[in-house]
């Protein structure tokens, strides 16, 4: 068993979070706003698993002194965002591909940060060629699917995309002679353009050994979204076309028409 502690505000989005997630490992304490220390039915239930990792998302200092005892806090941000990658990557931690000591695919790698970042989509064929790519380079794949999932979950650590390279190792470049059409609507805006943003590995080398993930970012209803194209081996030169679909937005989440 896990805890994620939240301030009694966010409990609702809280709850929504652990649902959307299909958690079942995990318990929702709510810290009332009247309370400077956890009660007594809190504290029975903390006592009977000792030493369990939690969460704690807006906690003053008080309760969560009452609570430190009891529980290991692994993950604190000071607010509680739907959104937030690092907070949904310790909810699902259990299926860390990264425990197994071996990169995942590039299609699993952006299959699971699609999965864990509402505001991260892609395009219909956006991994049909992913698991082309030179097995030695799933590694820039996944570090760029974990760097995209931040973009669009608005982490305000990432910095600038022309300073990725220097601070994560992932080069990106805004044009060049591959470029991809697109659509996309959430919530009744729609919004069409062409995109040569990339993330990219290799030059002059052999296409497997050169990926690319074309990507583009844009803000629909009020929605951050971050938009991947292709995510493969170099493609030839010129402009493809990709529809990313049709969404409503439910609260706080993306829902495909």
């Amino acid at each position: 068993m896990r805890f994620l502690f939240v301030y009694e505000t966010c409990a609702s989005k809280a709850r929504s979070l652990i649902s959307e997630l299909l958690l079942t490992d995990v318990e929702l304490v709510i810290a009332r706003r009247d309370e400077s220390k956890a009660g007594d039915a809190v504290l029975e239930i903390l006592r009977a698993h000792r030493g369990a990792e939690a969460a704690a998302c807006g906690l003053n200092r008080k309760y969560r002194r009452s609570v430190q005892g009891y529980v290991t806090f692994t993950v604190e941000p000071k607010k509680f965002r739907f959104e937030d990658q690092l907070l949904r990557q310790w909810l699902v931690g259990g299926n860390d591909e990264s425990d197994q000591g071996e990169p995942a695919s590039p299609r699993d790698a952006f299959t699971r940060a699609e999965a864990l970042t509402p505001c991260l989509l892609l395009s219909e064929s956006a991994l049909d060629l992913a698991d082309d790519v030179d097995p030695s380079r799933w590694p820039f794949i996944a570090r760029s699917a974990d760097l995209l999932s931040r973009l669009a979950a608005d982490d305000p650590q990432l910095g600038p995309l022309r300073n990725w390279e220097q601070q994560f190792g992932i080069s990106f470049a805004a044009n060049g002679q591959v470029g991809f059409s697109y659509s996309v609507e959430v919530g009744g805006d729609r919004w069409s353009s062409v995109t040569y943003w990339h993330l990219k590995a290799g030059d002059r080398t052999w296409p497997s050994n050169a990926p690319r993930i074309y990507f583009a970012s844009t803000t629909l209803a009020a929605k951050r979204l971050v938009l991947v194209a292709y995510v493969g081996p170099h493609p030839r030169n010129g402009t493809m076309s990709v529809d990313f679909g049709r969404f409503d937005v439910v609260g706080d989440t993306l829902v495909e028409r």
